[in-house]
């Protein structure tokens, strides 16, 4: 596992990575619901719907309060958006592929069933964007991790091994992972 960068502070190394096999953020407990369709990739959440019609057609469709358009850039990789900004505007390699959205009866169990005069909207709109970034750094490979070692000297040989201390996996900002690293380390992942 190549590290992103790492340095050795006394007898530690702590080594910042990218997270090889990092769950999907659709396996989490989201307030959005995430459809897509493509014809070769398995994107967003399960659903039954055959063709987006079906959905349009569905009770659930009917229910929505909240919803953003699903845009998806396949090129040497995938990424996703809610926008037509470049490069999800491209003609070649950009498409809309689905939606991410909430329901009124999800808004209830959430937020209650006063979240109408509780003004709770805007609270789910910026959440259902959130939710679409996490999955687009799912995406793009962009989840992170850190492995902590303690030096072990091999004096027969003088070579020098390390025994993993510690290690953490799942971060989707390296910045998250300063706050759980001893504080000698801290300025090394700040500066990433």
């Amino acid at each position: 596992m190549d590290a992103i960068k790492e340095v050795t502070i006394g007898k530690r190394k702590l080594s910042v990575v990218y997270d090889e096999c990092p769950e999907s953020p659709r396996e989490w407990d989201n307030l959005g619901r995430m459809l897509c369709w493509h014809n070769r990739y398995s994107l967003g959440d399960k659903h039954d719907y055959k063709t987006p019609q079906d959905f349009y057609d569905s009770d659930e469709y009917k229910d929505i309060v909240v919803k953003f358009p699903l845009r998806l850039y396949d090129h040497s990789g995938l990424s996703m958006s809610t926008t037509k900004d470049y490069p999800f505007n491209d003609q070649w390699d950009s498409m809309q592929i689905g939606y991410i959205f909430v329901t009124k009866e999800h808004m209830a169990k959430e937020y209650g069933k006063d979240w109408e005069a509780n003004g709770k909207l805007d609270n789910a709109t910026q959440v259902l964007l959130g939710q679409v970034e996490t999955y687009d750094k799912y995406l793009r490979g962009q989840v992170f991790g850190y492995i902590l070692e303690k030096v072990v000297a091999c004096d027969s040989c003088h070579h020098i091994d390390y025994d993993v201390e510690h290690s953490c996996f799942g971060y989707y900002a390296i910045s998250d992972i300063a706050n759980d690293v001893p504080d000698e380390f801290k300025e090394m992942v700040e500066s990433i």
